[in-house]
């Protein structure tokens, strides 16, 4: 089931542990664009404010429903698709676990192939 959560900081504004984005101010799910790496991304404004702050979804995502103990910096998609935030596919995660991560897992038959040749 889909939970939802405020986003701290912003009032009016709503993410879901599906990755979803609610706007109290258009009363709808945002639809959101992908950033030129190929992240969902949005667009949020202060209540009074005139500048805006850019998020990705995932990194929301993450902040409102993952615990992170060990203060780890970035957020790992489990698949390796960019543009599914459900938070069954996302983790917390250093750099080199991200690395080994792509290696190791998304893309294991590319690097035996390099090895053998």
């Amino acid at each position: 089931m889909e939970e939802w959560k405020d986003i701290i900081g912003y009032p009016g504004y709503r993410v879901s542990s599906a990755g979803n984005i609610w706007s109290n101010k258009i009363k709808r799910v945002i639809n959101p664009p992908l950033d030129k790496d190929g992240y969902k991304r949005i667009s949020l404004w202060k209540n009074g404010e005139r500048k805006r702050k850019n998020y990705r979804i995932h990194r929301l995502v993450a902040l409102h429903f993952i615990p992170n103990s060990d203060n780890k910096p970035t957020v790992n998609h489990i698949d390796g698709d960019k543009t599914n935030n459900h938070i069954s596919n996302l983790e917390w995660a250093t750099m080199a676990e991200q690395n080994r991560h792509k290696i190791c897992v998304l893309k294991p038959n590319k690097i035996k192939n390099i090895v053998t040749v």
